[in-house]
C-alpha cells in the first residue's frame, strides 16, 4: 500500500489533529458549568439543556487524549 503522506506529513497531521481534539475537548468541558439549570430562576425549557450535553460529555471520556483526571472529574459530577 503506497503512503498518502510522508513520515514529516504524517506527523504534522497528527500534531494537528491533536491540537485540535484538545482545543475541542477544553471548549466542551468549558461549556458545561453554563449548561446546569438553575431551578430557581430557570424555566422548564431549560432543564432539557442538560441532556443535549451527555454526548459532548461522551466523547470527552472516550478520546485517546483524554487524562485519567479529567475521567475521574467527571464521574465525581456525575453521581
Amino acid at each position: 500500500m503506497t503512503p498518502i503522506f510522508t513520515d514529516a506529513e504524517a506527523s504534522s497531521q497528527s500534531e494537528d489533529s491533536s491540537r485540535i481534539m484538545i482545543e475541542m475537548q477544553a471548549e466542551i468541558l468549558a461549556s458545561i458549568p453554563r449548561n446546569n439549570p438553575n431551578p430557581l430562576t430557570d424555566g422548564p425549557a431549560s432543564h432539557s439543556l442538560s441532556y443535549f450535553v451527555i454526548w459532548p460529555l461522551y466523547l470527552v471520556g472516550v478520546m485517546d487524549l483524554t487524562t485519567e483526571a479529567i475521567r475521574l472529574w467527571f464521574l465525581r459530577g456525575s453521581r
